[in-house]
Protein backbone atom coordinates (compact mmCIF):
# COMPACT_ATOMS: atom_id res chain seq x y z
CA UNK A 1 0.00 0.00 0.00
CA UNK A 2 1.33 3.36 -1.11
CA UNK A 3 1.05 6.32 1.29
CA UNK A 4 -1.11 8.63 0.07
CA UNK A 5 -2.64 10.39 2.99
CA UNK A 6 -3.26 13.83 2.71
CA UNK A 7 -5.43 15.41 5.90
CA UNK A 8 -6.75 18.97 6.18
CA UNK A 9 -6.09 20.62 9.13
CA UNK A 10 -9.56 19.59 10.68
CA UNK A 11 -8.35 16.14 9.89
CA UNK A 12 -5.14 15.60 11.46
CA UNK A 13 -7.31 13.08 13.66
CA UNK A 14 -6.25 8.85 13.92
CA UNK A 15 -9.35 8.20 13.93
CA UNK A 16 -10.54 9.01 10.25
CA UNK A 17 -11.72 6.01 8.10
CA UNK A 18 -10.29 5.13 4.70
CA UNK A 19 -11.42 2.98 2.05
CA UNK A 20 -9.45 1.26 -0.26
CA UNK A 21 -10.41 0.68 -3.69
CA UNK A 22 -9.80 -1.21 -6.45
CA UNK A 23 -6.33 -1.15 -7.59
CA UNK A 24 -6.29 0.11 -11.57
CA UNK A 25 -3.25 -0.27 -14.13
CA UNK A 26 -3.91 3.43 -15.14
CA UNK A 27 -0.56 5.56 -15.04
CA UNK A 28 0.58 2.90 -12.83
CA UNK A 29 -1.28 4.45 -9.48
CA UNK A 30 -3.39 3.19 -6.90
CA UNK A 31 -6.19 4.72 -5.50
CA UNK A 32 -6.64 5.36 -2.66
CA UNK A 33 -10.35 6.24 -1.63
CA UNK A 34 -10.61 7.64 1.84
CA UNK A 35 -13.52 9.09 4.13
CA UNK A 36 -13.19 12.20 6.46
CA UNK A 37 -15.29 12.31 9.98
CA UNK A 38 -15.47 16.30 9.35
CA UNK A 39 -18.68 17.56 7.29
CA UNK A 40 -16.45 20.25 5.71
CA UNK A 41 -14.73 17.60 3.91
CA UNK A 42 -17.66 15.41 3.21
CA UNK A 43 -19.94 17.00 0.04
CA UNK A 44 -22.85 15.58 -1.47
CA UNK A 45 -24.52 17.01 -4.57
CA UNK A 46 -27.77 16.15 -6.95
CA UNK A 47 -27.01 15.19 -9.98
CA UNK A 48 -30.44 12.92 -11.18
CA UNK A 49 -30.72 15.18 -14.28
CA UNK A 50 -27.00 15.65 -14.95
CA UNK A 51 -26.33 11.60 -15.08
CA UNK A 52 -28.98 9.58 -16.29
CA UNK A 53 -26.81 7.07 -17.76
CA UNK A 54 -25.26 6.46 -14.18
CA UNK A 55 -26.68 3.09 -12.65
CA UNK A 56 -27.60 3.27 -9.14
CA UNK A 57 -25.03 2.34 -6.25
CA UNK A 58 -26.37 0.20 -3.76
CA UNK A 59 -25.26 0.42 -0.47
CA UNK A 60 -24.45 -2.79 1.65
CA UNK A 61 -22.85 -3.61 4.95
CA UNK A 62 -19.52 -3.52 5.25
CA UNK A 63 -17.11 -5.34 7.64
CA UNK A 64 -13.96 -3.82 9.10
CA UNK A 65 -10.60 -4.64 9.50
CA UNK A 66 -8.22 -3.49 12.50
CA UNK A 67 -4.35 -2.75 11.41
CA UNK A 68 -1.69 -1.55 13.56
CA UNK A 69 1.30 -0.38 11.94
CA UNK A 70 3.29 2.70 13.84
CA UNK A 71 4.09 3.99 10.64
CA UNK A 72 1.44 4.66 9.05
CA UNK A 73 -1.54 6.83 10.08
CA UNK A 74 -4.56 4.67 9.57
CA UNK A 75 -6.22 3.47 12.30
CA UNK A 76 -9.29 1.37 10.48
CA UNK A 77 -9.43 0.00 7.05
CA UNK A 78 -13.20 -0.87 6.06
CA UNK A 79 -13.30 -3.42 3.44
CA UNK A 80 -16.43 -2.76 1.65
CA UNK A 81 -19.04 -3.99 -1.01
CA UNK A 82 -20.31 -0.40 -1.52
CA UNK A 83 -19.61 1.00 -5.25
CA UNK A 84 -17.19 3.34 -4.79
CA UNK A 85 -15.76 5.58 -8.02
CA UNK A 86 -12.30 6.66 -7.77
CA UNK A 87 -12.92 9.34 -10.65
CA UNK A 88 -15.69 11.18 -8.91
CA UNK A 89 -14.39 14.34 -11.00
CA UNK A 90 -15.55 12.72 -14.29
CA UNK A 91 -19.11 13.45 -13.28
CA UNK A 92 -18.48 17.41 -13.27
CA UNK A 93 -17.05 16.66 -16.67
CA UNK A 94 -20.28 14.52 -18.08
CA UNK A 95 -22.44 17.51 -16.46
CA UNK A 96 -20.97 20.61 -17.90
CA UNK A 97 -20.97 18.88 -21.69
CA UNK A 98 -24.35 18.11 -21.05
CA UNK A 99 -25.01 21.56 -20.49
CA UNK A 100 -23.36 22.83 -23.60
CA UNK A 101 -24.89 20.50 -25.74
CA UNK A 102 -21.98 18.46 -27.01
CA UNK A 103 -23.63 14.82 -28.04
CA UNK A 104 -26.31 16.85 -29.70
CA UNK A 105 -23.46 18.68 -31.90
CA UNK A 106 -21.88 14.88 -32.79
CA UNK A 107 -24.78 13.58 -33.99
CA UNK A 108 -26.23 16.67 -35.79
CA UNK A 109 -22.85 16.12 -37.52
CA UNK A 110 -22.31 12.27 -37.70
CA UNK A 111 -25.93 11.56 -38.07
CA UNK A 112 -27.91 8.56 -36.34
CA UNK A 113 -26.97 4.94 -36.00
CA UNK A 114 -29.58 1.87 -37.37
CA UNK A 115 -31.70 1.71 -34.05
CA UNK A 116 -31.09 -1.45 -32.74
CA UNK A 117 -27.40 -0.14 -32.56
CA UNK A 118 -27.15 0.21 -28.28
CA UNK A 119 -24.89 3.55 -28.72
CA UNK A 120 -25.15 6.53 -30.98
CA UNK A 121 -22.10 8.34 -32.24
CA UNK A 122 -22.11 10.74 -29.95
CA UNK A 123 -21.55 7.79 -26.85
CA UNK A 124 -18.68 6.27 -28.67
CA UNK A 125 -16.66 9.78 -28.69
CA UNK A 126 -18.01 11.05 -25.14
CA UNK A 127 -17.13 7.39 -23.61
CA UNK A 128 -14.27 7.53 -24.88
CA UNK A 129 -13.65 10.94 -23.73
CA UNK A 130 -14.35 10.45 -20.43
CA UNK A 131 -11.62 7.55 -20.11
CA UNK A 132 -9.22 9.53 -21.68
CA UNK A 133 -9.99 12.49 -18.86
CA UNK A 134 -9.44 9.33 -16.19
CA UNK A 135 -5.88 8.39 -17.76
CA UNK A 136 -6.65 5.63 -20.51
CA UNK A 137 -4.59 5.38 -23.14
CA UNK A 138 -5.24 2.76 -25.01
CA UNK A 139 -9.27 1.74 -26.37
CA UNK A 140 -8.77 -1.54 -24.16
CA UNK A 141 -8.41 0.42 -21.47
CA UNK A 142 -12.17 1.51 -21.40
CA UNK A 143 -12.17 -2.26 -19.38
CA UNK A 144 -10.74 -1.75 -16.59
CA UNK A 145 -12.57 1.73 -16.59
CA UNK A 146 -16.29 -0.21 -17.05
CA UNK A 147 -16.64 -1.20 -13.43
CA UNK A 148 -14.47 2.03 -11.68
CA UNK A 149 -16.29 4.58 -13.47
CA UNK A 150 -20.30 2.63 -12.65
CA UNK A 151 -21.12 3.68 -15.95
CA UNK A 152 -22.79 2.22 -19.49
CA UNK A 153 -19.21 2.27 -21.55
CA UNK A 154 -19.16 0.45 -24.34
CA UNK A 155 -17.04 -2.44 -25.34
CA UNK A 156 -13.38 -1.56 -27.16
CA UNK A 157 -14.12 -3.39 -29.82
CA UNK A 158 -17.83 -1.74 -30.10
CA UNK A 159 -15.60 1.66 -29.91
CA UNK A 160 -13.13 0.38 -32.38
CA UNK A 161 -15.58 -0.87 -35.01
CA UNK A 162 -17.50 2.40 -34.75
CA UNK A 163 -14.40 4.69 -35.00
CA UNK A 164 -13.46 2.64 -38.02
CA UNK A 165 -16.50 2.67 -39.80
CA UNK A 166 -15.85 6.84 -39.90
CA UNK A 167 -13.07 6.06 -42.38
CA UNK A 168 -13.15 7.28 -45.60
CA UNK A 169 -11.23 6.20 -48.86
CA UNK A 170 -7.16 6.71 -48.76
CA UNK A 171 -6.25 9.05 -51.81
CA UNK A 172 -2.93 8.11 -53.85
CA UNK A 173 -0.97 11.40 -55.57
CA UNK A 174 2.28 10.75 -57.42
CA UNK A 175 4.54 13.78 -57.45
CA UNK A 176 6.72 15.96 -55.49
CA UNK A 177 10.56 15.93 -55.62
CA UNK A 178 10.38 11.59 -57.01
CA UNK A 179 7.75 12.03 -59.55
CA UNK A 180 7.04 8.05 -59.59
CA UNK A 181 6.95 8.04 -55.77
CA UNK A 182 3.43 7.06 -54.53
CA UNK A 183 1.81 9.10 -51.37
CA UNK A 184 -0.80 8.05 -49.10
CA UNK A 185 -3.46 10.47 -47.86
CA UNK A 186 -5.98 10.33 -45.47
CA UNK A 187 -8.90 13.13 -46.13
CA UNK A 188 -11.50 13.51 -43.42
CA UNK A 189 -13.74 16.48 -43.38
CA UNK A 190 -16.57 15.65 -41.73
CA UNK A 191 -14.47 14.88 -38.67
CA UNK A 192 -12.56 18.00 -39.17
CA UNK A 193 -15.66 20.00 -39.25
CA UNK A 194 -16.96 18.91 -36.15
CA UNK A 195 -13.47 19.70 -34.24
CA UNK A 196 -14.63 23.33 -35.78
CA UNK A 197 -17.40 23.37 -35.03
CA UNK A 198 -16.96 21.96 -31.80
CA UNK A 199 -14.39 24.93 -30.70
CA UNK A 200 -16.93 27.51 -31.79
CA UNK A 201 -19.62 26.07 -29.79
CA UNK A 202 -17.22 25.97 -26.40
CA UNK A 203 -16.35 29.78 -27.76
CA UNK A 204 -12.38 28.44 -27.88
CA UNK A 205 -12.56 29.82 -31.64
CA UNK A 206 -15.00 32.96 -32.75
CA UNK A 207 -16.18 33.98 -35.99
CA UNK A 208 -14.54 36.40 -38.13
CA UNK A 209 -12.50 37.61 -35.36
CA UNK A 210 -8.53 37.59 -37.04
CA UNK A 211 -6.41 34.66 -36.52
CA UNK A 212 -2.48 33.16 -36.71
CA UNK A 213 -2.30 30.14 -38.20
CA UNK A 214 0.60 28.00 -37.71
CA UNK A 215 0.93 24.47 -40.14
CA UNK A 216 3.53 21.77 -39.40
CA UNK A 217 4.22 17.93 -39.95
CA UNK A 218 5.15 15.13 -37.03
CA UNK A 219 6.31 12.17 -37.36
CA UNK A 220 4.33 9.17 -35.55
CA UNK A 221 6.54 6.04 -35.35
CA UNK A 222 4.31 3.19 -35.75
CA UNK A 223 4.24 -0.75 -36.40
CA UNK A 224 1.48 -1.13 -39.03
CA UNK A 225 0.18 -2.90 -41.74
CA UNK A 226 0.78 -0.03 -43.98
CA UNK A 227 3.27 2.65 -42.99
CA UNK A 228 6.56 3.86 -44.80
CA UNK A 229 9.80 5.05 -44.49
CA UNK A 230 10.40 8.24 -43.24
CA UNK A 231 12.48 11.14 -43.71
CA UNK A 232 14.06 10.07 -40.64
CA UNK A 233 14.71 6.48 -41.86
CA UNK A 234 12.37 5.28 -38.78
CA UNK A 235 8.67 3.31 -39.81
CA UNK A 236 5.30 5.59 -38.85
CA UNK A 237 2.65 7.77 -40.36
CA UNK A 238 3.31 11.79 -40.93
CA UNK A 239 0.60 13.64 -40.09
CA UNK A 240 -0.25 17.12 -41.38
CA UNK A 241 -1.42 19.64 -38.67
CA UNK A 242 -3.07 23.57 -38.45
CA UNK A 243 -3.20 24.79 -34.86
CA UNK A 244 -4.76 28.66 -34.47
CA UNK A 245 -2.62 28.79 -30.83
CA UNK A 246 -3.20 25.52 -29.46
CA UNK A 247 -6.18 24.44 -31.05
CA UNK A 248 -6.23 22.22 -34.17
CA UNK A 249 -8.26 23.35 -36.73
CA UNK A 250 -7.34 21.21 -39.71
CA UNK A 251 -5.63 17.38 -39.89
CA UNK A 252 -4.85 15.64 -42.80
CA UNK A 253 -2.81 11.53 -42.20
CA UNK A 254 -0.28 11.15 -44.80
CA UNK A 255 2.19 8.41 -44.78
CA UNK A 256 5.75 8.41 -43.59
CA UNK A 257 7.27 9.29 -46.93
CA UNK A 258 5.23 12.31 -47.50
CA UNK A 259 6.79 15.03 -45.61
CA UNK A 260 5.83 18.50 -44.80
CA UNK A 261 6.73 20.06 -48.42
CA UNK A 262 4.61 17.19 -50.34
CA UNK A 263 1.70 18.30 -52.07
CA UNK A 264 1.69 21.18 -48.71
CA UNK A 265 -0.41 23.38 -51.21
CA UNK A 266 -2.96 21.46 -52.12
CA UNK A 267 -3.50 21.01 -47.89
CA UNK A 268 -3.09 24.54 -47.00
CA UNK A 269 -5.74 25.32 -49.31
CA UNK A 270 -8.09 22.48 -48.60
CA UNK A 271 -7.11 23.67 -44.33
CA UNK A 272 -8.31 27.53 -45.38
CA UNK A 273 -11.42 25.99 -47.34
CA UNK A 274 -13.10 24.60 -44.18
CA UNK A 275 -11.79 27.81 -42.06
CA UNK A 276 -13.38 30.08 -44.02
CA UNK A 277 -16.90 28.04 -44.40
CA UNK A 278 -16.83 28.06 -40.53
CA UNK A 279 -16.41 32.29 -40.96
CA UNK A 280 -12.78 31.68 -39.66
CA UNK A 281 -10.58 34.20 -40.71
CA UNK A 282 -6.69 33.90 -40.94
CA UNK A 283 -4.63 36.71 -41.38
CA UNK A 284 -1.06 35.71 -40.46
CA UNK A 285 0.67 32.23 -41.61
CA UNK A 286 3.96 31.18 -39.89
CA UNK A 287 5.34 27.71 -41.39
CA UNK A 288 8.69 26.43 -41.81
CA UNK A 289 11.16 26.01 -44.83
CA UNK A 290 8.75 23.40 -46.38
CA UNK A 291 5.96 26.40 -47.02
CA UNK A 292 8.56 28.04 -49.11
CA UNK A 293 7.09 26.89 -52.52
CA UNK A 294 5.87 29.58 -54.82
CA UNK A 295 2.35 28.33 -55.07
CA UNK A 296 2.40 28.30 -51.31
CA UNK A 297 3.59 31.63 -51.27
CA UNK A 298 0.87 32.70 -54.02
CA UNK A 299 -1.93 31.07 -51.94
CA UNK A 300 -1.17 33.53 -49.44
CA UNK A 301 -1.03 36.57 -51.46
CA UNK A 302 -4.33 35.55 -52.94
CA UNK A 303 -6.04 35.62 -49.42
CA UNK A 304 -4.44 38.44 -48.35
CA UNK A 305 -2.23 36.89 -45.13
CA UNK A 306 1.12 38.01 -44.03
CA UNK A 307 3.26 35.35 -44.35
CA UNK A 308 6.79 34.07 -42.36
CA UNK A 309 8.03 31.29 -43.60
CA UNK A 310 11.76 30.30 -43.24
CA UNK A 311 13.85 30.58 -46.08
CA UNK A 312 15.71 27.40 -47.77
CA UNK A 313 19.36 27.41 -47.37
CA UNK A 314 20.38 26.01 -50.56
CA UNK A 315 23.71 27.47 -52.46
CA UNK A 316 23.17 30.63 -53.51
CA UNK A 317 21.55 31.29 -50.31
CA UNK A 318 24.61 32.69 -48.27
CA UNK A 319 26.03 35.06 -51.24
CA UNK A 320 22.28 36.33 -51.99
CA UNK A 321 22.04 37.44 -48.03
CA UNK A 322 25.85 38.90 -48.05
CA UNK A 323 24.72 40.99 -51.18
CA UNK A 324 21.30 42.09 -49.64
CA UNK A 325 21.81 42.90 -46.29
CA UNK A 326 24.16 46.20 -45.89
CA UNK A 327 23.90 46.48 -42.19
CA UNK A 328 23.39 44.50 -39.12
CA UNK A 329 22.47 45.26 -35.30
CA UNK A 330 23.45 43.27 -32.29
CA UNK A 331 20.77 41.57 -29.44
CA UNK A 332 20.01 38.67 -27.78
CA UNK A 333 18.38 35.93 -28.51
CA UNK A 334 18.12 32.93 -25.85
CA UNK A 335 20.79 34.71 -23.73
CA UNK A 336 22.85 34.37 -27.12
CA UNK A 337 24.26 37.53 -28.63
CA UNK A 338 23.50 37.46 -32.70
CA UNK A 339 23.60 40.02 -35.17
CA UNK A 340 20.02 41.07 -37.05
CA UNK A 341 19.67 42.13 -40.51
CA UNK A 342 17.24 42.31 -43.49
CA UNK A 343 17.55 43.50 -47.44
CA UNK A 344 14.86 42.56 -50.00
CA UNK A 345 14.51 38.98 -51.77
CA UNK A 346 13.83 38.96 -55.65
CA UNK A 347 13.52 35.93 -57.46
CA UNK A 348 12.59 34.96 -60.93
CA UNK A 349 9.21 33.17 -59.77
CA UNK A 350 7.69 35.69 -57.19
CA UNK A 351 5.54 38.37 -58.80
CA UNK A 352 7.15 40.88 -56.44
CA UNK A 353 10.06 41.51 -53.94
CA UNK A 354 9.72 40.52 -50.43
CA UNK A 355 11.34 41.65 -47.02
CA UNK A 356 14.25 38.69 -45.73
CA UNK A 357 15.48 38.93 -42.03
CA UNK A 358 18.70 37.61 -41.88
CA UNK A 359 20.39 36.57 -38.42
CA UNK A 360 23.91 36.28 -38.39
CA UNK A 361 25.62 33.74 -36.06
CA UNK A 362 28.55 31.89 -34.99
CA UNK A 363 28.14 27.69 -35.63
CA UNK A 364 29.39 24.66 -33.59
CA UNK A 365 32.52 24.75 -35.87
CA UNK A 366 33.09 28.74 -35.43
CA UNK A 367 32.06 29.41 -38.66
CA UNK A 368 29.97 32.37 -39.69
CA UNK A 369 26.21 31.26 -40.92
CA UNK A 370 22.96 32.68 -41.76
CA UNK A 371 19.25 32.35 -40.88
CA UNK A 372 16.49 33.60 -42.65
CA UNK A 373 12.52 34.42 -42.59
CA UNK A 374 10.93 35.35 -45.98
CA UNK A 375 7.90 37.52 -45.92
CA UNK A 376 5.79 40.15 -47.07
CA UNK A 377 5.13 42.44 -44.14
CA UNK A 378 6.91 45.17 -43.99
CA UNK A 379 5.35 46.99 -40.96
CA UNK A 380 7.31 45.36 -38.09
CA UNK A 381 10.92 45.36 -37.02
CA UNK A 382 13.31 43.18 -37.90
CA UNK A 383 13.38 41.84 -34.16
CA UNK A 384 9.37 41.88 -33.94
CA UNK A 385 9.71 39.28 -36.83
CA UNK A 386 12.34 37.32 -35.63
CA UNK A 387 10.32 36.99 -32.14
CA UNK A 388 7.02 36.57 -33.71
CA UNK A 389 8.26 33.79 -36.34
CA UNK A 390 9.79 32.28 -33.31
CA UNK A 391 6.78 32.06 -31.21
CA UNK A 392 5.44 29.01 -34.03
CA UNK A 393 8.05 26.81 -31.43
CA UNK A 394 4.82 26.70 -29.52
CA UNK A 395 3.43 23.82 -32.19
CA UNK A 396 6.08 20.99 -30.78
CA UNK A 397 4.48 21.50 -27.37
CA UNK A 398 0.74 21.14 -29.00
CA UNK A 399 2.45 17.85 -30.73
CA UNK A 400 3.71 16.39 -27.67
CA UNK A 401 0.33 17.13 -26.02
CA UNK A 402 -1.32 15.10 -28.69
CA UNK A 403 1.10 12.27 -28.57
CA UNK A 404 1.24 11.73 -24.97
CA UNK A 405 -2.12 13.24 -23.78
CA UNK A 406 -4.03 12.11 -25.99
CA UNK A 407 -2.59 9.01 -27.43
CA UNK A 408 -1.72 9.87 -31.06
CA UNK A 409 1.68 7.62 -29.69
CA UNK A 410 -0.63 4.79 -29.09
CA UNK A 411 -2.58 4.37 -32.79
CA UNK A 412 -4.64 1.36 -32.35
CA UNK A 413 -5.49 0.11 -36.15
CA UNK A 414 -3.33 -1.16 -38.90
CA UNK A 415 -4.43 1.42 -41.65
CA UNK A 416 -3.29 4.97 -42.39
CA UNK A 417 -7.47 6.06 -42.97
CA UNK A 418 -8.70 4.58 -39.55
CA UNK A 419 -5.56 5.88 -37.76
CA UNK A 420 -6.18 9.28 -39.02
CA UNK A 421 -10.28 8.95 -37.69
CA UNK A 422 -8.58 8.44 -34.22
CA UNK A 423 -5.97 11.14 -34.66
CA UNK A 424 -9.01 13.82 -34.98
CA UNK A 425 -10.97 12.22 -32.48
CA UNK A 426 -8.43 12.23 -29.90
CA UNK A 427 -7.85 15.94 -31.07
CA UNK A 428 -11.39 16.66 -30.72
CA UNK A 429 -10.94 15.40 -26.75
CA UNK A 430 -8.16 17.84 -26.43
CA UNK A 431 -10.20 21.14 -27.85
CA UNK A 432 -12.65 19.52 -24.86
CA UNK A 433 -9.99 19.26 -22.62
CA UNK A 434 -9.17 22.51 -23.37
CA UNK A 435 -12.41 24.45 -22.36
CA UNK A 436 -12.83 22.06 -19.10
CA UNK A 437 -9.61 23.37 -17.76
CA UNK A 438 -10.35 27.35 -18.45
CA UNK A 439 -13.98 26.54 -17.62
CA UNK A 440 -12.83 24.82 -14.16
CA UNK A 441 -10.27 26.81 -13.32
CA UNK A 442 -11.75 29.77 -12.83
CA UNK A 443 -13.96 28.20 -10.11
CA UNK A 444 -12.00 26.00 -8.10
CA UNK A 445 -8.02 26.78 -6.67
CA UNK A 446 -6.99 23.63 -6.73
CA UNK A 447 -7.07 23.45 -10.97
CA UNK A 448 -4.78 25.38 -12.94
CA UNK A 449 -5.26 26.82 -15.92
CA UNK A 450 -1.56 25.39 -17.45
CA UNK A 451 -2.46 22.28 -15.86
CA UNK A 452 -1.29 19.12 -18.48
CA UNK A 453 -3.86 16.06 -18.65
CA UNK A 454 -1.78 13.80 -15.99
CA UNK A 455 -2.01 16.64 -13.34
CA UNK A 456 -5.90 17.79 -14.07
CA UNK A 457 -6.37 13.66 -13.50
CA UNK A 458 -4.70 14.06 -9.87
CA UNK A 459 -5.96 17.00 -8.64
CA UNK A 460 -9.50 17.08 -10.26
CA UNK A 461 -11.01 13.74 -11.73
CA UNK A 462 -9.43 11.46 -8.96
CA UNK A 463 -11.70 11.56 -6.30
CA UNK A 464 -13.77 8.89 -4.15
CA UNK A 465 -17.30 9.08 -5.12
CA UNK A 466 -20.38 7.45 -4.05
CA UNK A 467 -23.33 7.68 -6.36
CA UNK A 468 -26.99 6.72 -4.74
CA UNK A 469 -30.38 7.56 -5.93
CA UNK A 470 -28.96 10.68 -7.75
CA UNK A 471 -26.75 11.90 -5.01
CA UNK A 472 -23.16 12.01 -5.64
CA UNK A 473 -21.04 12.08 -2.26
CA UNK A 474 -16.93 13.26 -2.70
CA UNK A 475 -15.16 12.36 -0.17
CA UNK A 476 -12.33 14.91 0.26
CA UNK A 477 -11.29 17.81 1.30
CA UNK A 478 -11.09 19.69 -2.16
CA UNK A 479 -13.72 22.23 -2.05
CA UNK A 480 -16.07 21.38 -5.68
CA UNK A 481 -19.14 23.01 -4.63
CA UNK A 482 -18.65 26.15 -6.78
CA UNK A 483 -19.19 23.76 -9.80
CA UNK A 484 -22.50 23.02 -8.92
CA UNK A 485 -23.84 27.03 -9.35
Amino acid sequence: MRKAINLCDKCKIRKSLYVVSNSLNIHNHLILSYLRNFSTCFYVFDIKKATPCLNRISLKHSTRTEIHKSNVMIAKVINSSDKINPFGGIFFVINELKNKGIAKLIDSHLGKRVKQAKYSYSDIILNWAYCNLCGAERLEDIEKLRDSLDMKLPSHDALGTVMKSFATKTLIFKGGKKAKQAHEFSIHKPLNSLMLDMALSLKLLKKNKPYILDYDNTIIEAKKYDVTKTFKWSYGYQPGVSFIGKVPVYIEGRNGNSNAETFMYETLKRGFELLDNKGIKVNRFRSDAAAFQFNVIDLMEQRDVKFYIRLVRNKSFKEKVEREVKSWSNITLKNVPIEIGEGAYTSTRFKKQYRMVVTKYTNRKGLVDYRAIITNDFNMSASEVLSFYNQRGAIERNFDDLKNNFNWHNLPFSFLNENTVFMIISAIVSVLYQYLIGKFSKRVDFVKAKHRLKNFIFHFIVCSAILEDGQLQLFTDRDYSPLIH
